[in-house]
């Protein structure tokens, strides 16, 4: 499994961080559109445990459907979470998928994103539908991420230690603590129906079986 580790910086204006990224011998990796459609569980439990699962439409210079599971944050300077990405052929067989096991939709983020490789980091510069525009830096320990920020001129910046998904629910007014008693009180709808009492032949003619027959004597069986 993965280990995601990023930081995230509140940022006016992304032309500076591009500009700076460029300067600093980024390769850039091109401009993308992601539209991230975020599930909770019929019981609330993915947003109570600090979980996330979302499917992501990304559209550009680069087009795929990635079905993404997080797990919960760990402590550390930057965000540190669990990650499995599962890349999909086909995003509206898996959002029906979803919705037959009772996976409800908690909220849809659109934003667009500029990608460019910097040493052993992505650093992404995010405009936000809704939220803004921020500066992501991903990279495989805190060190490589404090460096890059650094070389991007967000050194000196206080990072984020929450995801878009969180601060979109925030805004919305939608207490992920809450989720599962106020709406997520869905059930899968492929379910086996109940069995009801007496048996399902109850108030009907019961099949004819060999057993019925009205002469129950021995049988010959030669």
């Amino acid at each position: 499994m993965k280990i995601e580790i990023e930081a995230k910086v509140v940022v006016e204006d992304l032309k500076p961080i591009s500009e700076a990224a460029r300067l600093a011998g980024a390769e850039s990796r091109g401009t993308i559109s992601q539209h991230d459609i975020y599930y909770s569980d019929p019981f609330g439990k993915l947003l109570k445990t600090g979980c996330g699962l979302r499917i992501r439409q990304q559209s550009g210079d680069v087009n795929r459907t990635i079905l993404t599971f997080k797990g919960p944050v760990s402590k550390g300077p930057y965000k540190t979470r669990p990650e499995i990405e599962v890349e999909i052929g086909n995003r509206e067989s898996m959002q029906q998928l979803m919705d037959g096991l009772g996976y409800q939709i908690v909220i849809e983020i659109r934003k667009k994103r500029q990608s460019w490789i910097l040493g052993d980091c992505e650093v992404c510069l995010d405009e936000v539908e809704g939220l803004g525009r921020f500066v992501e830096v991903e990279g495989p320990n805190d060190e490589a991420i404090t460096q890059t920020l650094r070389r991007i001129g967000l050194g000196e910046y206080v990072h984020i230690n929450r995801g878009y998904a969180s601060m979109m629910m925030e805004k919305m007014g939608i207490n992920k603590i809450t989720w599962g008693a106020t709406f997520g009180k869905a059930k899968p709808r492929f379910q086996r129906k109940p069995r009801p009492k007496g048996g399902h032949h109850k108030g009907k003619p019961r099949p004819f079986r060999r057993d019925d027959r009205k002469d129950r004597g021995p049988r010959d069986h030669h």
